[in-house]
């Protein structure tokens, strides 16, 4: 088994669904949507860009079904790093959830998990 840890409020919803943690970056000056793809993403690669996670995400079937998290606390504030990120998860009630499950795969930045698979071991107040 392995842990994974995911930023999440208490219903299971991630930072980046719905109208989330980008259009609050995006709405306080942060980030522009023009220059999504120059900055933010180049810090926050989707798993087809995780040059670890590449080949896995592309055989998987089902994607859909996947939830997105981290192989570490310090993965998950090396990702969240900046002040506003940290500021909106704390203001919008996450947490960080630790699981275990034996349906996760590592990547160089992020992780995925099975949704459904994890036992949850615990959970970290976001700070």
């Amino acid at each position: 088994m392995s842990l994974f840890f995911r930023v999440e409020t208490a219903d299971g919803v991630g930072p980046y669904q719905g109208t989330g943690l980008i259009n609050a970056l995006v709405t306080k000056g942060v980030i522009a949507w023009s220059d999504m793809d120059e900055t933010y993403l180049l810090d926050h690669p989707t798993p087809e860009n995780d040059p670890v996670l590449r080949f896995t995400w592309q055989i998987l079937k089902h994607k859909e079904q996947y939830i997105f998290g981290f192989k570490s606390l310090k993965a998950v504030y090396n990702w969240f790093c900046l002040k506003e990120e940290v500021e909106w998860l704390i203001e919008n009630n996450f947490h960080v959830s630790i699981y275990e499950s034996d349906y996760c795969f590592h990547g160089k930045w992020q992780s995925i998990m099975l949704s459904g698979t994890g036992v949850k071991k615990g959970e970290l107040r976001v700070q």
